[in-house]
């Protein structure tokens, strides 16, 4: 056969340009990988070595900027534990919800790796402390402290649901934002679609139980958890909206699940101007306390009601499935590892929190110790290991 004949160059000549074609397009699919997402079906572009690189469809590039608050406290430290109990606060055996294990560094970790084309600015809210890995160079990491944001008259507070309620005043806050606790990692690859609707919206992950209404299901409720002055200041909220919206019109509200939350400043301040007295009332309290209004389900009951009628806001409710899942951590290393093990057999949602419910003492320190074991080598559930060489907000010796 004559490759050098007429024929043969005519057909090289018309074969080159889709040989070319083809040639550039899987050099550019190995540069940008597509990552499936079962649970919405829904096709988006996948990591590259660059944030530049990720290419978003049009009508999503404005969530590429959108801001991402944690709030956060290393409980741990020793001054913070002085500050804490001089201003009235018990440090108790049982009182772990501020003991820091790291669980923010694998929580940013967890954006870098599964949110990519996230530009945005990352803010970390906090009682003048610093992680000590964190590298404060990083432009896209601002230190928030209490003192930029909530008002002096409630300072310094201790209390979660305060802190919560201001968050819409941090200086450059873009006007939607989310919302991370710092034991809250994203455990698989999203899109902004998994986050909001393509008209600014906000999507909520919720769990199939409807809040309970009745006094007599409230008492029922608390007598069967253990964490009763959470509860008892949750349905404090519940019946704040139902003497707001009214008892008959009051639509059929879920609880939240352990993700992160998106939030819109307008109906915040919405919200603030709805309860202004409640909320002067409230946040005297710098510690926890009964009658606390918990600023999530306030904000959720009124972006229900009436978000529409604030903010032009639409709100679409997600039920468990692909959503969140949540493993608690206890003294016990056996029934921990058991936790592990099943997670691990769960299909893999959306975020995974950490429920911290150690102590203390030494059974506690061996069960902290498996915790930090499970955030940095369990890549099935979190999928963090390749992350660790193209984060760059942690100082030497922390990737």
């Amino acid at each position: 056969m004559d490759f050098g004949t007429s024929k043969y160059k005519a057909l090289h000549r018309r074969l080159w340009g889709p040989a070319l074609v083809i040639f550039v397009f899987v050099l550019g699919y190995l540069r940008l990988y597509v990552w499936n997402d079962r649970t919405t079906n829904i096709l988006a572009p996948g990591r590259v070595a660059s944030f530049d690189n990720i290419v978003l469809e049009p009508e999503w590039e404005w969530a590429r900027n959108t801001s991402i608050v944690y709030t956060w406290v290393n409980g741990s430290e020793p001054e913070f534990r002085k500050r804490r109990t001089s201003d009235g606060g018990q440090i108790t055996g049982g009182d772990s919800l501020d003991t820091d294990d790291d669980e923010l560094l694998y929580s940013l970790r967890s954006i870098w790796k599964h949110i990519p084309w996230h530009t945005g600015k990352i803010y970390i809210v906090t009682q003048n402390q610093i992680p000590t890995w964190l590298k404060t160079s990083n432009p896209r990491i601002k230190i928030v402290d209490h003192n930029n944001i909530i008002p002096g008259e409630y300072l310094p507070t201790y209390n979660s649901n305060v802190i919560d309620s201001y968050l819409h005043l941090i200086p450059g806050l873009t006007d939607i934002f989310l919302y991370f606790n710092d034991d809250v990692f994203v455990s698989s690859p999203l899109h902004p679609s998994d986050l909001f609707t393509a008209e600014c919206g906000l999507k909520l992950f919720v769990e199939r139980l409807t809040i309970p209404i009745s006094e007599t299901q409230q008492r029922l409720f608390i007598d069967g958890v253990k964490d009763k002055a959470y509860w008892r200041a949750f349905f404090s909220t519940v019946q704040l909206m139902e003497d707001t919206f009214g008892a008959r019109d009051m639509k059929p509200l879920r609880l939240l699940q352990h993700t992160s939350h998106a939030f819109h400043r307008g109906a915040i301040e919405r919200v603030h101007h709805l309860w202004i007295d409640e909320f002067r009332t409230a946040h005297k309290n710098k510690f926890r306390e009964d009658d606390d209004i918990i600023f999530i389900y306030a904000y959720y009951g009124y972006l229900a009601h009436r978000g529409w009628d604030c903010c032009n806001l639409t709100q679409e409710a997600f039920e468990t499935e692909g959503g969140g899942n949540r493993i608690s951590f206890l003294d016990d290393t056996t029934l921990n590892a058991r936790a592990i093990e099943k997670l691990r057999g769960q299909r893999r949602a959306k975020f995974l929190n950490t429920n911290d419910m150690m102590g203390y003492g030494a059974d506690a320190h061996d069960a902290r110790e498996q915790l930090r074991d499970f955030l940095w080598s369990s890549e099935k559930s979190l999928g963090l290991r390749k992350a660790r060489l193209s984060c760059n907000f942690m100082k030497r010796g922390y990737e």
